[in-house]
């Protein structure tokens, strides 16, 4: 399983990409280097095992710096390193 978040660095506004192989509905989860979470949305459905999702985190005005967004399928928890810097 493999995803792929662009652009990064990001200003705020992140496509995400996975083909995880799993149907079902998938939960996005970012969090801070403190481990807070500071954006999450659950039960986003899939067509099929491809997952594509545009995630605009612009409005939230998160400081600049390191997060982990983390994807939640039916079978695996995906972890990638993302740079925020408006």
């Amino acid at each position: 399983t493999d995803m792929i978040v662009y652009p990064n660095p990001s200003s705020g506004k992140l496509n995400i990409s996975l083909n995880s192989g799993s149907t079902g509905d998938y939960t996005i989860s970012l969090f801070n280097t403190l481990g807070d979470l500071v954006y999450k949305a659950a039960d986003v459905k899939t067509a099929g095992t491809a997952f594509r999702k545009d995630v605009d985190l612009s409005n939230l005005q998160l400081p600049d710096g390191m997060y982990l967004v983390s994807i939640k399928t039916p079978d695996a928890i995906i972890t990638k390193r993302i740079m925020l810097a408006k």
